[in-house]
């Protein structure tokens, strides 16, 4: 729990929930607890699809946020991005939930099922978050990073407009999807997705590269 948390028992209510996945990706930004705004809190919510919807259902209910801002670091799959730019993201989708693997994946809505369904909500394998400033951006969320191109080409085959994967964005979208809270993704750009030599990675400039981003999205809220 971050130091700016709440007591576990303790209720209470915010202007802006801001989230990292991990620890680490929250260190990089070393003056964040002095420049956060106002009616803001700090949390991290975990790794990976399983661990992150969960634990942001948790944190809304604790503190029952107005907005939520997640923020971290993602690989790209576009061109067009550049590594230690951010990017703030209109749309996210979910890669890995259906049957089969590889080559063989079939994602959960092109069965016909629906990750969720009932009178009022209706989840499938995509949300759409708020608007975004970067016009249309889609994010995959997957259950494992692409490990090679060939994993890259597989899961833009199932979702062509995805221009950058994460492990989070989808799971804490339906989270705040349906608890009726609005959330804003910022990704900076780490590096290209299917690069596993970190050596080449630049999550520094990309972690001050998406506060910049989200920052200004937090002062546009407040004018």
């Amino acid at each position: 729990m971050s130091s700016s948390a709440p007591a576990a028992n303790e209720v209470s209510q915010v202007e802006w929930l801001l989230l990292f996945p991990t620890r680490f990706e929250r260190e990089h930004l070393s003056d964040l607890e002095r420049q956060r705004p106002p009616g803001s809190i700090i949390e991290i919510c975990g790794f990976g699809l399983a661990v992150s919807g969960a634990r942001t259902s948790q944190l809304l209910h604790r503190h029952r946020p107005n907005n939520v801002l997640l923020l971290g670091i993602a690989g790209h799959y576009d061109s067009d991005l550049s590594i230690g730019q951010a990017v703030a993201f209109s749309d996210v989708g979910c890669y890995g939930i259906g049957v089969g693997t590889g080559n063989h994946f079939t994602a959960a809505e092109s069965l016909g099922w629906k990750q969720w369904e009932d009178d009022n909500t209706i989840i499938g394998d995509q949300i759409n978050l708020s608007p975004s400033r970067n016009g249309r951006k889609m994010l995959l969320s997957v259950a494992a990073a692409s490990n090679d191109a060939e994993d890259v080409e597989r899961r833009r085959a199932t979702f062509p407009d995805a221009v950058a994967e994460d492990m989070e964005g989808f799971s804490v979208a339906a989270a705040c999807h349906l608890a009726g809270v609005s959330l804003h993704i910022v990704r900076g750009i780490s590096n290209k997705a299917g690069v596993r030599e970190k050596s080449s990675w630049r999550i520094g400039d990309a972690m001050q590269a998406a506060w910049e981003v989200g920052r200004e999205i937090i002062s546009e809220s407040f004018r």
